[in-house]
């Protein structure tokens, strides 16, 4: 298994090697939306024939989905690939008949989305292997902390903190006119933690032994991912990860 620093590494360099080919090559069609393999089209048909209600009928739907596929013999599997192949012809006509600056824009966009869902895979996988590794959780902010005070305050005091974007303008304002006297207790605490993190994170660090960097162009083989997703429902957990500390305004 690799650990949290060579995965890292790894999606680092294949991040620098996406974006180096993106700026020596030249994309004649985009490089999302314009295909959709055989077992996509199939696994599509059958959601919309079952249409799952939540994320357990999805998920059960998903191995319905693959099961009934891997049973299809070469006969009807060939409707599939020939719909696949339809597709593409058709997404192909559709960006012929757009101008050129248009074309310019969905390559563009195209390119853009690719390299963002890299970078999501990427701090998945990390966020994964840090849970299965022991990885220590990210202190506080001095910022976070009195976030998160102040949040429990309201709600402790039957004030509405929902929708969070509504109460954090209030709270960051509040933050912002504290003088540094009052912001001091806040400082300290995240001070401590940051110093308790650190030291977790060497004992960490030592008992993660490095392995062999793979090499670019290695990857997991991916099972086909449910239409059907989760939100998170934890306004608490939200406003302290998202939290940002808001600029000084310049005198």
């Amino acid at each position: 298994m690799l650990n949290s620093r060579v995965l890292l590494l790894f999606n680092r360099r294949l991040l620098a090697s996406v974006k180096a080919t993106t700026k020596e090559k030249e994309y004649k069609y985009p490089v999302t939306g314009m295909t959709m393999g055989p077992c996509a089209i199939f696994v599509k048909e059958h959601f919309a024939k079952h249409r799952p209600k939540d994320l357990v009928e999805g998920k059960n739907t998903m191995k319905e989905a693959g099961a009934a596929w891997r049973s299809l013999d070469e006969a009807s599997r060939k409707k599939y690939e020939e719909l696949s192949k339809r597709y593409r012809e058709q997404k192909i006509k559709e960006f012929e008949a757009l101008s050129d600056e248009e074309k310019k824009e969905l390559i563009a966009s195209s390119l853009q989305a690719k390299e963002d869902k890299l970078k999501k895979k990427s701090r998945k996988e990390r966020k994964e292997n840090w849970e299965k590794t022991g990885h220590p959780e990210k202190p506080p902010t001095a910022y976070n902390l009195y976030v998160q005070e102040r949040y429990n305050k309201l709600k402790a005091q039957g004030e509405p903190i929902v929708p969070v974007v509504k109460v954090m303008p209030r709270v960051s304002a509040e933050w912002k006119g504290m003088s540094e006297t009052a912001r001091e207790p806040y400082v300290k605490k995240a001070a401590k933690l940051l110093e308790e993190y650190k030291v977790k994170l060497e004992e960490w660090k030592s008992k993660v032994e490095p392995s062999a960097t793979p090499p670019l162009g290695t990857e997991k083989a991916k099972q086909p991912s449910s239409p059907v997703t989760e939100k998170a429902k934890h306004p608490p957990q939200h406003v302290t990860e998202k939290a940002k500390e808001p600029s000084k305004p310049t005198k």
